[in-house]
């Protein structure tokens, strides 16, 4: 979506947009790491981290695919990095405080690959298919890192 379009559906003008927005990646960095920090807090105040984290994910998945394909480009690597690891964080924390349900073997890292395979994947769904492949995508990551066994 071009900045002029953004500018509008905000109800501002395109010169605003420009003076604190460069591009379209620093506008889908202010807007990711608002919600990384409300999954931060959301993830904080649950007594059930690990379906709060993954709903939250999930969600942030299906819903802002556009913002996701924008951060999640190599060339954007440098510029996202305190994102990623303010994710990480949160997976750890999580790992921390639900650590008797989720599997011994899953890792903080196997949190992160998990969520980046999940949204990556939807980013590039059609709208109406995300939600319907992302729940399965979803079962799969809860049957991994939950340690479900068939």
């Amino acid at each position: 979506m071009p900045l002029t379009r953004i500018a509008r559906r905000a109800g501002v003008g395109q010169g605003s947009l420009y003076r604190h927005f460069s591009d379209r990646t620093d506008l889908a960095v202010a807007v990711f790491s608002q919600n990384v920090e409300r999954l931060a807090a959301a993830v904080s105040a649950s007594e059930t981290p690990y379906t709060t984290f993954m709903d939250e994910v999930m969600d942030e998945a299906v819903e802002a695919a556009v913002v996701i394909d924008l951060i999640s480009q190599p060339e954007e690597a440098e510029r996202t990095r305190v994102l990623a690891d303010r994710l990480q964080a949160i997976a750890a924390d999580v790992a921390a405080r639900d650590g008797k349900v989720l599997h011994p073997d899953v890792e903080v890292e196997d949190f992160i690959d998990g969520i980046f395979m999940l949204a990556l994947a939807l980013s590039r769904m059609l709208p109406d298919e995300r939600r319907r492949c992302g729940g399965r995508m979803r079962r799969m990551l809860d049957a991994w890192f939950l340690g479900a066994r068939p």
